[in-house]
């Protein structure tokens, strides 16, 4: 069997970023502002925000979608 922390630990140097920050930084401000709104609504459900955004070319699951609003945005709240 390979050495799977010597691969893991290989892998280390490259930033983890959360995958809806790549992809609301490729969009128009309109329809990143239109995302964001999303975001930050709590009554969208993190699997209507991935369809949509999958439907429109984002390959986006609702994972990142919850990753994404339990990482950033409570970052986010906690500035206060």
């Amino acid at each position: 069997m390979p050495d799977l922390y010597a691969e893991m630990k290989a892998r280390e140097g490259h930033s983890q970023t959360y995958l809806l920050e790549s992809i609301l930084d490729s969009m128009s401000k309109d329809d990143r502002a239109s995302v964001v709104a999303a975001l930050e609504d709590k009554d969208i459900p993190h699997v209507a925000v991935s369809d949509v955004l999958t439907a429109n070319g984002y390959k986006c699951s609702a994972g990142a979608v919850r990753n994404y609003r339990q990482g950033k945005l409570m970052h986010q709240k906690k500035r206060r």
